[in-house]
């Protein structure tokens, strides 16, 4: 890594905590600005460049940086006694670098507002509730499932393909949104 930019990277890693650690404390900032301002250019890039891919793209990144790990922690094991601070600024840097990817693709999502309050939700609910709703809800998928396929242990199968479900599911989010 080039000096320059692994220093870059080090002196933001504290100022990076820092305002992780403020929007930590002002859920409603994050949820103004961030949820539902950046994140969903974000997220719209990203459903665009890797929704048609039937796996996760993120789970051959963290495959992928784990390889890098191991293979830079072997690479320069012989050399921790004589480049130690080379070598911690080199990690430091990188975690830096994973920090600030992280928060900025989905990590600020962390510290929103609670859903109940954004959607004005009366959180006082008892356990019985609880366990009324859950066996209605149980009820009704038993019986949907009865309705799609005439049996209670057939699998449901989408008429759908992937890509059809994928596009229709954007079209009803946006139309919920609208509603």
């Amino acid at each position: 890594m080039r000096l320059r930019v692994k220093t870059v990277l080090i002196l933001l890693l504290p100022i990076q905590l820092g305002c992780t650690n403020w929007a930590s404390r002002h859920p409603e900032w994050v949820e103004r600005y961030y949820s539902l301002g950046l994140y969903p250019v974000i997220s719209n890039l990203l459903r665009r460049l890797y929704g048609s891919v039937p796996f996760s793209i993120g789970d051959l990144v963290y495959i992928f940086l784990l390889i890098l790990g191991i293979n830079y922690a072997i690479r320069y094991s012989g050399r921790i006694r004589t480049h130690f601070w080379e070598l911690t600024g080199s990690l430091i840097a990188f975690f830096s670098a994973l920090y600030l990817t992280f928060y900025l693709l989905w990590g600020l999502n962390y510290f929103r507002q609670p859903l109940s309050k954004v959607l004005e939700l009366d959180e006082n609910y008892t356990t019985e509730e609880l366990i009324s709703l859950t066996q209605q809800l149980a009820q009704e998928s038993n019986f949907l499932q009865f309705k799609l396929t005439g049996d209670t242990l057939i699998p449901v199968e989408a008429r759908y393909s992937t890509s059809e479900i994928f596009y229709k599911t954007i079209e009803s989010y946006s139309y919920l949104a609208d509603t």
